[in-house]
């Protein structure tokens, strides 16, 4: 996990608790996705508040095809690029 506040800010406990909460949620989605689920964005009309999806899917096509490789602060600029673009 990686901060950009300090201890004094918000407690470590109550981050890693909000981060579990968050991470349950996510379990419970990606859980209960249907196995055909497209990844193709042109398989469904999109609107302005669909950016944060559209980079997940995108972002889940380059990790499920292997063309996706991590690196320092790449995912992050990857959410942040995709949730600036216009």
């Amino acid at each position: 996990m990686v901060r950009n506040d300090t201890e004094a800010d918000r407690p470590g406990a109550d981050i890693i608790a909000f981060d579990s909460a968050v991470r349950d949620e996510d379990w419970y989605v990606l859980e209960t996705m249907p196995p055909d689920y497209h990844l193709d964005l042109m398989a469904n009309v999109h609107i302005d508040t669909d950016r944060g999806t559209i980079a997940y899917r995108r972002l889940l096509t380059e990790v499920t095809s292997g063309s996706w490789l991590p690196a320092d602060g790449a995912l992050a600029a990857a959410v942040d690029a995709a949730l600036t673009a216009s």
